[in-house]
């Protein structure tokens, strides 16, 4: 649900933590009570996106893979109803029982999970139990539509 606020330029999302299992394509969510358990984002950004604030779900980024533009406890927002598979998009994964954050990239007809920081080589999505979370779709101090 939508988080109210007197703030009307603004949408609290719910920070929460992802519980994975690995072969599991469903997840859980665990609220973060840190910081009020949400984080805010302009209105005009979710408008602009056309989502359904109910429906987002923000997490802290993990790692050092997506290095530079997301770092190591970096907040971003998932749109857990945009699962369908767009090349170059950012998606929240679990992979083998793990959340990650990555570009999917087709190539040859397979999906790759693509890591920003070239420290973090290509992983075909068939070398895994891997299913999608949902989309990126933001990212405190800009939007995005996956390609970086």
């Amino acid at each position: 649900r939508v988080l109210q606020s007197e703030d009307a330029d603004t949408v609290g999302v719910r920070l929460v933590t992802l519980k994975l299992r690995a072969g599991v394509a469903r997840f859980g969510t665990e609220p973060v009570v840190e910081d009020g358990g949400s984080i805010r984002i302009p209105r005009a950004d979710i408008e602009r996106g056309k989502l359904n604030p109910d429906k987002l779900i923000a997490i802290q980024v993990r790692g050092q893979s997506m290095e530079p533009p997301m770092f190591e406890d970096d907040v971003i927002v998932i749109d857990p109803t945009d699962k369908k598979l767009v090349n170059r998009e950012l998606y929240a994964l679990n992979f083998d029982g793990d959340c990650c954050v990555k570009q999917m990239v087709k190539r040859s007809g397979e999906w790759y999970l693509h890591s920003v920081n070239p420290d973090f080589g290509p992983v075909n999505a068939r070398s895994g139990e891997c299913s999608v979370i949902g989309r990126v779709v933001y990212q405190p101090g800009r939007s995005l539509r996956g390609r970086l």
